[in-house]
């Protein structure tokens, strides 16, 4: 069953004054979890940055692109530590309306000229000036049925909609010590449509291309590891190419490479001076579900957590 992901949730305090149409405007102040999304300060936790923002939708009765939402789409923004700002005063429709509210993060991705079931995602070129492994990321929070409470709090649970690979690469002692590693790509699509209603995911087969992975934190002197933030589901993984002192390695799966959204998908390879293959000794599936039993050896399918994120990281690959 897909866990709700308790890294990023916001709680909203919504302050009543009277209006003409006794209506309970919304005054946001947040409290976020000690683990949320973007920058790692000195005590080591990963909260969001100032100027982060989010886009609130809500409707009274079920979430649906053909219902017009009496809240559409405002913009919230952290303006300092824990406070979040909207772009126009926000309302609860009425005591007793059931609320169907859908936030999505960041806000920048949303196009509004567009369906919010078809919108087009693009992952970013890691070339790019500044690029951070979860610039690609997405989180979204849904909630169905919710009524106002007496003090007019409500939490947004976020998730991660989108997938992380993770590439381990493991040396025999055929290496005199652990190579340099200058470049490791996987082929992947790049674009995708996001429908922002449920959450999905669709990548697009026709923008396959070898996306650079960024080098992270490795468990062992004798490995390198590096990341990418994806697609689930993606039509096309098979392929994952490791360049070492410009040799080239290939490893080519005989079958997708699943990728879960909300997992992280971890391919553990073993390279040799000439040779570069699965590492048998890692039984295949994961606690977190992924390929299960009968899997293939060498691949494991996790929870994506911020605890087993690398959030910097340099780019690798031409």
């Amino acid at each position: 069953m897909k866990k709700l992901l308790t890294i990023a949730s916001i709680a909203f305090v919504m302050v009543s004054c009277s209006n003409d149409d006794n209506s309970h405007e919304i005054t946001v102040r947040t409290k976020i979890g000690s683990m949320t999304r973007t920058e790692i300060t000195t005590e080591g936790k990963t909260v969001f940055s100032l100027g982060d923002a989010f886009l609130l939708y809500a409707w009274d009765g079920t979430a649906s692109a053909a219902a017009t939402p009496w809240i559409d789409g405002t913009k919230v923004t952290q303006t300092a530590t824990d406070v979040w700002t909207p772009e126009a005063t926000l309302y609860w429709k009425s005591e007793a309306t059931k609320h169907d509210f859908i936030a999505v993060y960041p806000a920048a991705f949303v196009d509004k000229n567009v369906s919010l079931i078809a919108q087009p995602y693009t992952f970013r070129d890691a070339n790019a000036g500044g690029y951070k492994l979860l610039d690609d990321d997405v989180l979204m929070a849904r909630l169905s049925n919710v009524t106002m409470t007496a003090d007019y709090s409500l939490t947004l649970p976020f998730e991660h909609i989108m997938s992380k690979l993770r590439v381990v690469l493991t040396f025999r002692n055929e290496w005199d010590g652990v190579p340099t590693v200058t470049a490791v790509t996987a082929n992947m699509t790049r674009q995708s449509t996001i429908n922002c209603i449920n959450g999905t995911v669709s990548p697009l087969a026709s923008s396959a291309t070898d996306r650079k992975m960024l080098a992270a934190a490795s468990n062992s002197d004798n490995s390198r590891c590096f990341e990418i933030v994806c697609a689930p589901n993606d039509p096309v993984l098979k392929r994952i190419v490791t360049t070492i002192s410009n040799r080239t390695f290939t490893f080519t799966s005989p079958e997708l490479i699943p990728l879960e959204p909300g997992k992280v998908t971890t391919v553990n390879l073993v390279i040799g001076r000439n040779t570069i293959d699965l590492d048998f000794t890692t039984p295949g599936g994961g606690e977190g579900g992924g390929s299960g039993e009968g899997g293939q050896s060498g691949i494991t399918i996790d929870d994506w957590t911020d605890n087993n994120s690398s959030l910097n990281g340099d780019a690798y690959g031409d």
